[in-house]
C-alpha cells in the first residue's frame, strides 16, 4: 500500500506497455497484447544494459528483433491508412 501512495505515476515500464497497447488498438487483441509484451521485453533489455552495463548477446539480439517487429507492426495500420488517404 505504501508503494501505491509513494508512486503516484505509472512506471515507465507500465507506460511502455500502455502506449504499445494504445498504438496497436487497430490490431486483434491477442496480437496487440503480444506486441506490448515485445515492447516491454525490449525496454527491459535496455534497462539491463543501461543499469548493469552488460547484456548477453542473445538477449540483446532478441530484444532488437522483438522491439523492431513490435514497432513495425504497431505502426503498419497507420501507414496503410495514410497511403489509402493519399490514393
Amino acid at each position: 500500500m505504501r508503494e501505491l501512495i509513494f508512486r503516484r505515476e505509472a512506471s515507465i515500464r507500465s507506460r511502455v506497455r500502455s502506449s504499445a497497447l494504445r498504438l496497436a488498438n487497430a490490431l486483434p487483441n491477442d496480437v496487440a497484447k503480444q506486441l506490448a509484451r515485445d515492447a516491454v521485453y525490449a525496454y527491459d533489455a535496455r534497462s539491463s544494459l543501461v543499469h548493469d552495463g552488460y547484456l548477453e548477446e542473445t538477449r540483446l539480439s532478441n530484444a532488437i528483433e522483438r522491439g523492431h517487429r513490435a514497432v513495425k507492426e504497431m505502426l503498419r495500420p497507420y501507414f496503410q491508412q495514410e497511403a489509402q488517404a493519399e490514393a
